[in-house]
């Protein structure tokens, strides 16, 4: 399962197919296939064992080659190694994502990867696969992944991409929090940058809780202006507000969605400036737990309650193509009380 995971991981980092293209295979490659090219194998694995069995959490060795031809200067072999040991897997280009020689969490949505690390880089010369490859140049790169072979890949429908369950310690602000069990964009929770806006905190119950009296919330970029956000909440009387925020471009450029207990308000903000564009009927009641659902297509964003439309706004003219979303709230008092969470985005 590795193999494939670092195969699909490599394939999604648009500098690692800009330099060999689709020629990543595994093993060793076709005679007569071109140049510059990648190989993986694996070469070793150590099992892992307690007193009592196998714990499942292998540790896997691969070795991953850079292949380059006769007349390429040397840097370029050393290049492209450099360009796959920092590799990005899906969400390439984001701070957030994690590189190959650093990778924690669930590689391209196929492997649990508690931890990698590069332990060897070797480019001493190696004899051509035929005769018409003398002279070519290798770069080998070895790579150790400690594997978690217990835990298991929720049942996802192809479009779901991030669902975050809020596990972790009680306590823990968002940002610093590891979004799963599924993160196949690796993303991640960031502060909003609104004045006066605290971050979620991790809550009992694996829910997410405001961590100070006041307004506070967090946003993810989902790489996809396009998406529906599904997130359970349980409402309390004694807050003032629950918010959704979608098609967010900053902090001070946003769409939000304002819940009272009474009314569902839809909000722009332009500069800063925020403009009521529509009020709808949205009762809820004190302690009671609702799905709220949130789905933005070009112009269009529909709002449901428990599978109750509330309302389809079929105009929106700003920030079309913003791909940050986010969740928040009103806490009242001292301790938390309105509970967001889980989180599911899908495309």
């Amino acid at each position: 399962m590795i193999e494939q995971a670092l195969f699909a991981f490599l394939q999604a980092d648009p500098n690692v197919t800009a330099l060999v293209g689709p020629r990543i295979f595994p093993a060793e490659a076709a005679q007569g296939q071109p140049f510059p090219r990648l190989t993986y194998k694996r070469v070793h694995t150590d099992e892992e064992y307690d007193l009592q069995e196998n714990t499942n959490q292998p540790l896997v060795t691969l070795e991953l080659s850079c292949w380059v031809k006769s007349g390429q200067a040397y840097s370029d072999v050393h290049n492209l190694a450099n360009t796959v040991r920092f590799s990005r897997g899906p969400a390439y280009g984001t701070p957030t994502a994690p590189r190959l020689c650093e990778f924690r969490g669930l590689m391209a949505g196929l492997c649990f990867v508690q931890a990698s690390h590069l332990v060897d880089l070797d480019d001493e010369p190696l004899a051509p696969a035929d005769a018409g490859e003398k002279g070519i140049q290798r770069v080998a790169l070895t790579f150790e992944f400690a594997l978690d072979m217990q835990s298991t890949l929720p049942s996802l429908s192809s479009d779901e991409i991030v669902y975050d369950d809020f596990g972790g310690a009680v306590g823990t602000l968002l940002p610093a929090h590891n979004i799963g069990p599924v993160n196949l964009i690796d993303t991640a929770w960031v502060a909003t940058g609104i004045a006066g806006f605290s971050s979620l905190q991790i809550g009992a119950d694996n829910v997410a809780v405001g961590s100070a009296t006041g307004e506070n919330g967090n946003f993810m970029n989902v790489q996809n202006a396009n998406v529906t956000i599904t997130a359970p909440f349980t409402w309390s009387s004694g807050d003032q507000y629950a918010y959704v925020f979608f098609r967010v471009q900053d902090a001070n450029d946003r769409y939000l969605v304002v819940l009272d207990g009474t009314h569902a308000t839809l909000f722009v903000v332009v500069g800063g400036n925020a403009t009521q564009l529509e009020q709808y009927n949205a009762p809820l009641s004190n302690g009671v737990t609702y799905t709220g659902v949130l789905a933005c297509s070009g112009s269009t964003v529909t709002f449901t309650v428990n599978g109750t439309q509330i309302f389809n706004y079929t105009t929106l003219a700003d920030f079309l193509t913003a791909t940050m979303f986010g969740v928040g709230g009103y806490r009242s008092g001292a301790a938390p009380q309105t509970a967001i969470g889980p989180v599911l985005v899908q495309t």
